[in-house]
C-alpha cells in the first residue's frame, strides 16, 4: 500500500540502483544496447514495431482461449489460457530467431522489464487502496462479503465517486 503515494520519479532510480546497478540483472539506461545493434540489418522501430504486433496476436489468441474454455466450462480455464500465452510467445520468439532478430528483441525486451514493472507496481498500489477502500467502508455498513456487491458493477463500486462528490454519490 505504501507505493500508493510513492514519488514515482525516485521509486524508478530506486529499481534501477538495485536491480540494474547492485544486482546487474537489467541495463542502466537507453532504450538499446548501442553494442548489440552496430551492425544491425533492421532497424530498432521496424523490430519494435514487429514485436507490438507479435504481442498484440498473442494477447487477441490467450483472450480467445480463455473465452473458448469458459465457454466450454472447461476445468483449469486459467491454466489453458496461461499455457497458450506461453506457447504462442515461444513460437513468436521462434520467428524473431528464424529472421536472425531474436537478440536484438530480446535486447530491447530486457532495457523495457524494469520501467514496465515500476509503473506496474505503482498502479497496482493504486488499485489495491481503492478496493480496499471499498471493502472496508461495505463491512462499516454492514454488507456480507460475497453478497454485497457481485457481478459486473462489483469491482465498478470500488472506484471513487467524482468529485466533488455529487448528492447521488454520497453514502
Amino acid at each position: 500500500m505504501s507505493l500508493y503515494t510513492v514519488f514515482t520519479p525516485w521509486f524508478g532510480l530506486m529499481m534501477i540502483w538495485a536491480f540494474g546497478y547492485k544486482l546487474g540483472w537489467f541495463p542502466l539506461g537507453k532504450f538499446l544496447d548501442p553494442r548489440v545493434w552496430t551492425d544491425a540489418a533492421i532497424e530498432a522501430n521496424t523490430l519494435f514495431g514487429q514485436m507490438l504486433v507479435a504481442a498484440g496476436l498473442i494477447s487477441i489468441l490467450a483472450i480467445a482461449a480463455l473465452v473458448i474454455a469458459r465457454r466450454r466450462q472447461l476445468p483449469h480455464t486459467t491454466l489453458i489460457g496461461v499455457g497458450v500465452l506461453a506457447l504462442a510467445a515461444a513460437a513468436a520468439l521462434g520467428i524473431f530467431t528464424l529472421a536472425g532478430t531474436a537478440h536484438l528483441a530480446l535486447n530491447v525486451v530486457s532495457h523495457m522489464v524494469l520501467p514496465v514493472v515500476t509503473l506496474t507496481l505503482i498502479s497496482f498500489a493504486g488499485t489495491m487502496l481503492l478496493t480496499r477502500n471499498q471493502h472496508a467502508r461495505d463491512d462499516a455498513r454492514g454488507l456480507r462479503p460475497g453478497r454485497a456487491r457481485q457481478g459486473p458493477a462489483g469491482i465498478g463500486s470500488a472506484r471513487p465517486p467524482p468529485w466533488p462528490a455529487t448528492p447521488s454519490c454520497r453514502s
